[in-house]
């Protein structure tokens, strides 16, 4: 019982820190897109 809750709590914790750094990492990475995006939309 305690196992499978412990289990649980592991599990939402490397969720959310999966999320934080997906989030970390694609924040500069969707500027990067959008500047490209930009720069080839741009010109017409």
């Amino acid at each position: 019982m305690s196992n499978s809750t412990m289990i649980d709590v592991l599990m939402s914790i490397t969720v959310v820190q999966m999320f934080l750094v997906l989030i970390l990492i694609a924040k500069p990475l969707w500027e990067e897109v959008y500047k490209i995006i930009r720069r080839i939309f741009g010109r017409g």
